[in-house]
């Protein structure tokens, strides 16, 4: 489970405490659950209880609230967000003050410089005079692809993309399964009506696969139809999951199967996460000494040939 899901399962929880004073609930999510639809207060107060426990559970697994202190694997991500900083640092810090120093003072030699160091000085004259240009490109695709992504086909496009990611792919799927189940069953043990759980679970997923699971999910239980005849055509849902649905609907124990889903994607993430950290540390190290080492020896190879280019001024 993520910081963010932690964050949005206590925003959750006193939303649904607050509200239950006033007795009613209205949904802004999504339009297929209606707009109107209301949340009974018992059904608040049965529900509250149960959030809670889901944040001390959370609590004990090692997950913090922001501003407490401790470190979690997902904590350390300032680590990687750090070094490539630096790097980018670094680079501009070389292309911009160092290299057009030795740039002068490989002209006066007259000599012909090696393609690495013609490219890194070619490199750092068009950074120098077109750094502007730059700024407001990075700027203007940003701007492009944050527009873009508000949309629906952008959010789906996002969304997707980030799902089947080489590297983090499998982690994101796992993390919104797990979150889907966590939230699931905990709606459905606390006694909240089934669509008025999938509209809930829809607008926590963050996800538009699962948003458009649980509306055709809702038509599907409208009509007389289980979960899991829809989870089984739907290809976002691993088939693990699916059967552990199935055999909780002919249990009757689907919120009990569900949070067993959870706790195992639960353990699966941290697992991912243990590995991705060990592996990226190591990666970045070398990515830094790669890309800063290779400008420092583009720089210096004129100089290891001083013989030869010092013979083009005779």
């Amino acid at each position: 489970m993520t910081l963010r899901l932690r964050t949005t399962l206590t925003t959750l929880a006193l939303a649904l405490g607050m509200l239950a004073g006033l007795g009613v609930m209205r949904s802004e999510a999504l339009p297929i659950f209606g707009r109107d639809r209301k949340l009974p207060c018992s059904t608040c107060h049965m529900a509250f209880p149960r959030l809670n426990q889901m944040g001390m559970h959370y609590k004990q697994n090692g997950y913090r609230m922001p501003g407490e202190k401790g470190t979690s694997p997902w904590e350390q991500d300032h680590y990687p967000i750090a070094v490539i900083g630096l790097a980018i640092a670094l680079v501009n810090v070389l292309l911009i003050f160092v290299i057009p120093v030795f740039a002068d003072m490989f002209r006066d030699f007259g000599a012909k410089l090696p393609a690495p160091t013609q490219m890194l000085i070619d490199a750092s004259e068009f950074l120098k005079s077109w750094w502007w240009a730059v700024g407001l490109a990075l700027y203007g695709a940003f701007f492009v692809l944050n527009r873009f992504v508000a949309t629906p086909n952008g959010r789906r496009a996002k969304d997707n993309f980030l799902v089947r990611a080489p590297v983090f792919g499998n982690l994101v799927h796992k993390i919104a399964l797990s979150r889907f189940c966590r939230t699931y069953a905990t709606l459905i043990r606390s006694g909240v009506p089934i669509l008025r759980t999938l509209e809930i679970v829809a607008a926590a997923s963050g996800k538009t696969q699962i948003e458009e699971a649980c509306v055709q999910i809702a038509k599907h239980v409208s009509s007389g139809g289980q979960v899991s005849e829809v989870m089984a055509s739907n290809e976002f849902f691993p088939p693990m999951m699916k059967h552990m649905v199935k055999a909780g609907e002919s249990t009757g124990n689907v919120d009990g199967m569900m949070n067993k889903v959870a706790d195992f994607y639960d353990v699966e993430c941290e697992s991912i996460i243990a590995s991705l950290t060990s592996l990226i540390e190591p990666m970045l190290i070398v990515f830094l000494g790669i890309v800063v080492g290779g400008m420092v020896m583009a720089m210096f190879l004129p100089i290891f040939q001083m013989g030869a280019v010092a013979g083009g001024m005779q």
